[in-house]
């Protein structure tokens, strides 16, 4: 038995801020996959089109020779078009093969997908156990959130309630990976190689806006030591200096994360680290911790200046408590990475001016701005498409810089508009651009703050 494992090429839009600044990941999901089914001799490999930077029009001559029995393909949103392209080339080159899809997209639009020839199979949710099975050679229909079609009809099978122990999980196979090729985002990263991390699943918010409500709001966290392992491995194995933890709420549990820092502080690791937060998730005496065992940046969802869109989207903060937090890390000696969303339901230009007005009365090292994207499975999709304010179903335009919804209280060309803008009106203030320069220590500095106000000038443009 061999198995391909294939992550779409991203690829985005001029105009778009993270065309310019956005990181490559290790395709993580994948990675523990090739893992699990290493441990269990099978033969597998990693094609990861974003990292190789392999556009679809060039796969088929980059696809690894051989025969193989499963084609595995993940995708998001963003990634799904350039997925399903993907497997009608395997299904024309690899003819034998079973062709199977998973990722956040599939999980919540198995219809779409397997209306596709293409596909033989979508595995919807978690899906180590799933995808294990089906490589072992068991039905479909014996496969707990396996979908697949039977004639004329589409077949669900009811989802594994029980949530994957992520302790049980073997480290990701980095070995098949394209190591060099990995980076954190622009202006996270103080030195490199760095690489992007997941350690956790699920997140304890709320949001309208996000579909982390299908790993759970309970957040399950792996155990500090594995963590360290894990770390101590991309060090020695690949020299990593810098990790991002982009798990969608890295602090939510204070005591393992400061666990963690102790492990990293006691055994003197030379390793400098940012992580994504919450406001309501830390506090002072964990950001202390946290900035003694490397930690330098905080990455933090905030969204609006506006109490009123906070609540509608059930933000579940308050802009009083994102000022504490920004306050406890300035204090800590942590950098602020703030990111905000214009057209969120009820939005205006009211709402637009308090957002910028707020980004620049909080002063964060670092402010992002994207458009309020509903991605298919958010109750904030629901919402707009019972409504009728979804403009698109082309998925290519998800892109967090595009405007996807006709709301009533504000036009799409207003919005487009204040995206650009307010990119400037942060980034150019006389008060800002002094505070940069006097940050600068070494060439690298340099090109960073160049390659960043490189971005702000085209974000918007395009």
């Amino acid at each position: 038995m061999n198995v391909l494992l294939i992550n779409p090429p991203l690829i985005k839009k001029e105009g778009n801020v993270w065309r310019h600044i956005d990181s490559c990941t290790p395709p993580y999901g994948l990675a523990i996959l090739a893992a699990i089914l290493e441990e269990n001799a099978i033969g597998v490999k990693i094609l990861d089109c974003t990292a190789l930077m392999i556009p679809v029009t060039r796969l088929l001559g980059n696809l690894p020779p051989g025969r193989f029995d499963i084609v595995g393909i993940t995708a998001s949103t963003a990634l799904i078009h350039n997925g399903m392209e993907i497997a009608r080339i395997c299904r024309r080159h690899y003819r034998e093969a079973t062709i199977v899809m998973g990722g956040v997209h599939p999980t919540v639009m198995p219809e779409e997908c397997l209306a596709d020839d293409a596909l033989d199979l979508v595995v919807r949710g978690e899906g180590e156990r799933a995808f294990l099975r089906l490589v072992q050679g068991a039905e479909p229909e014996e496969v707990p959130g396996v979908s697949f079609r039977r004639g004329e009809d589409i077949i669900h099978v009811p989802r594994d309630k029980r949530p994957v122990d992520l302790n049980a999980n073997p480290m990701p196979a980095y070995h098949l990976l394209p190591m060099e090729r990995y980076h954190t985002a622009l202006g996270s990263s103080r030195r490199s190689p760095g690489i992007g991390m997941i350690v956790s699943r699920g997140c304890p918010g709320r949001c309208t806006y996000c579909y982390g409500h299908f790993l759970g709001r309970k957040v399950r966290f792996r155990d500090p030591q594995l963590i360290y392992e894990e770390i101590r491995l991309l060090m020695d194995t690949y020299g990593i200096r810098e990790i991002a933890f982009y798990d969608d709420t890295f602090t939510t549990y204070r005591k393992k994360v400061q666990a963690l820092c102790r492990l990293l502080i006691d055994n003197r690791t030379d390793l400098s680290w940012c992580c994504f937060s919450r406001v309501d998730t830390v506090d002072l005496e964990t950001l202390r911790i946290m900035r003694r065992a490397g930690c330098h940046q905080i990455s933090v969802g905030i969204e609006s200046g506006s109490e009123m869109i906070l609540e509608t989207i059930q933000k579940d903060i308050d802009l009083d408590r994102a000022r504490r937090m920004v306050a406890n890390c300035r204090q800590a000696g942590i950098k602020v990475r703030a990111c905000f969303m214009f057209g969120n339901p009820g939005e205006n230009l009211d709402t637009i001016r308090q957002t910028i007005d707020f980004a620049k009365q909080l002063n964060p090292d670092i402010v992002l701005f994207n458009m309020t994207t509903p991605f298919p499975g958010t109750r904030m999709f629901d919402w707009a498409k019972s409504k009728g304010y979804l403009t698109t179903y082309d998925w290519r335009d998800y892109d967090l810089a595009n405007v996807v919804m006709d709301l009533p209280t504000i036009g799409r060309e207003v919005l487009l508009d204040a995206y650009g803008k307010a990119y400037r009106e942060f980034y150019f203030r006389p008060s800002y651009l002094l505070k940069r320069i006097l940050t600068i220590r070494s060439w690298e500095d340099i090109k960073i703050n160049w390659n960043g106000f490189r971005a702000v000038f085209k974000t918007g443009q395009g």
